[in-house]
């Protein structure tokens, strides 16, 4: 498995996956030490390598369309494009491409160029092994109970005076 962007949520996306036994290669701007990652390699090397490429980076200047169409061509035709960090970090029409060729095996998205509801004639409907999901792949029932934990965290601790996650 390949994790692009080893920050705490790639981190944990790492875990998962060596939990299951995979090897985890990671592409991240910075250096990261963490037990779950085998190695830390360059993305060329990451997507001719991996089975699965799972996308866990923000959207900046530099990783907006950082998957495109040479990126998809440096996978392996039987690997899986997994898509949870921002929908403009892979070219949606590259992609889309990529899986009616089957230059790839298949794709998973939460996240695209634009926010759901998506527009009928959007590539990424009409592709052959494509999962979409409308932006919603967060809303587990653990995942809505920590946020509430969060926010009563946070509340509390301003009644209290104090101030928590300053930005």
């Amino acid at each position: 498995v390949g994790i692009v962007g080893a920050g705490a949520i790639g981190r944990r996306v790492a875990a998962l996956c060596k939990a299951f036994g995979c090897t985890v290669l990671a592409f991240s701007r910075s250096a990261v030490s963490d037990p779950s990652i085998d190695r830390q390699v360059s993305l060329p090397e990451l997507l001719a390598q991996s089975d699965i490429v799972s996308l866990h980076c923000p959207l900046t200047e530099e990783t907006r369309g950082m998957i495109g169409k040479e990126q998809l061509e440096q996978m392996k035709d039987s690997a899986i494009l997994i898509n949870t960090a921002r929908g403009d970090v892979a070219d949606q029409e590259a992609l889309a491409c990529a899986l009616r060729e089957g230059q790839i095996a298949g794709a998973a998205c939460d996240v695209f160029d634009k926010e759901p509801p998506l527009p009928a004639d959007h590539p990424l409907l009409h592709t052959p092994n494509t999962i979409v999901t409308p932006h919603i792949a967060f809303a587990s029932v653990e995942s809505m109970e920590q946020r509430a934990e969060i926010v009563f965290e946070n509340l509390y601790s301003w009644l209290d005076g104090k101030q928590l996650n300053a930005v």
